[in-house]
């Protein structure tokens, strides 16, 4: 319906071609490179913003697209790869809503989570004791081992191909993975407490693959502290923090992989390189 609506109403500019399978790859795209470079001259930009009542964020727009599409998405056509894919591009565009409102995007993403938990909740009718989240999960893992630790949350479609999956029991351990440094201070600020997980990597571990001292600033500003024992090795210890300096997080008592990254980064403190803006990394998806 919506295709046809769009043929109809903007007949000449635009199409819709026609696409089947992947949802998430349909397109509206411009009948012509003439009307690509029509549209884009700032006179015609002026007059069409003029026509809209209110103000219009077109980033936020197609994330309320995005978040329709999987609201009103039967679970029963969804492939996990178009499920990946439809979170992957509503997350691209919530980013670029941070540097508008911060709060906006923290907002959106909520709606993300609070949406694909609905969604995955819903029972399977081929085996009514399971949810779609449990028949999905039992289908990517079919051995004991996978079957035994089970899922703990939606996310872990989304990062399961890159190791994340056993660690994930919540949305803000995904946000975390995934460097979205404004949800994750935002949700620490709140006082949100991270799922201890016996024998996994604490968030300090995991913050330090990840490139750039931003994340272990927010953790450690936040009350994450760096005192961390695995076995009679003692990773770091806690001491007072200097203004500015990423070296002062931790204090080497051995040495280890995370002293090493920490000395490291107190070498360029202050310098943040263009790598570090708040965008998901390709390797993430």
């Amino acid at each position: 319906m919506m295709r046809r609506r769009l043929n109809s109403r903007c007949k000449g500019l635009l199409e819709a071609p026609v696409y089947s399978g992947d949802s998430s790859k349909a397109k509206v795209q411009y009948l012509h490179r003439t009307v690509r470079d029509y549209l884009h001259r700032s006179d015609i930009w002026d007059y069409l913003r003029s026509r809209v009542s209110g103000s219009y964020d077109p980033d936020l727009m197609l994330c309320g697209a995005y978040l329709q599409l999987l609201k009103a998405a039967e679970m029963r056509n969804i492939v996990l790869r178009d499920f990946e894919n439809l979170v992957h591009i509503y997350i691209k565009y919530s980013l670029k809503i941070e540097s508008r409102s911060r709060d906006t995007h923290i907002l959106t993403l909520n709606q993300l989570d609070k949406a694909c938990n609905e969604l995955l909740s819903g029972k399977d009718p081929s085996n009514s004791a399971k949810s779609w989240l449990e028949a999905g999960w039992a289908v990517q893992n079919p051995f004991p081992a996978g079957d035994k630790i089970g899922i703990r949350h939606w996310t872990a479609f989304i990062s399961k191909n890159k190791g994340n999956a056993f660690f994930e029991h919540s949305f803000f351990e995904f946000a975390f993975d995934c460097q979205l440094y404004c949800f994750v201070e935002d949700q620490l600020k709140s006082g949100f407490k991270p799922a201890v997980q016996p024998g996994g990597l604490s968030l300090l571990d995991r913050a330090t693959w990840k490139k750039g001292s931003r994340m272990l600033d927010i953790l450690y500003n936040n009350g994450i502290k760096p005192s961390v024992k695995k076995g009679t090795q003692t990773l770091g210890a806690e001491v007072p923090p200097r203004p500015g300096s990423s070296r002062s997080i931790i204090k080497p008592l051995r040495k280890s992989w995370i002293s090493n990254f920490v000395h490291k980064l107190g070498d360029r403190s202050g310098k943040r390189k263009g790598s570090e803006k708040d965008s998901i990394p390709d390797e993430m998806f």
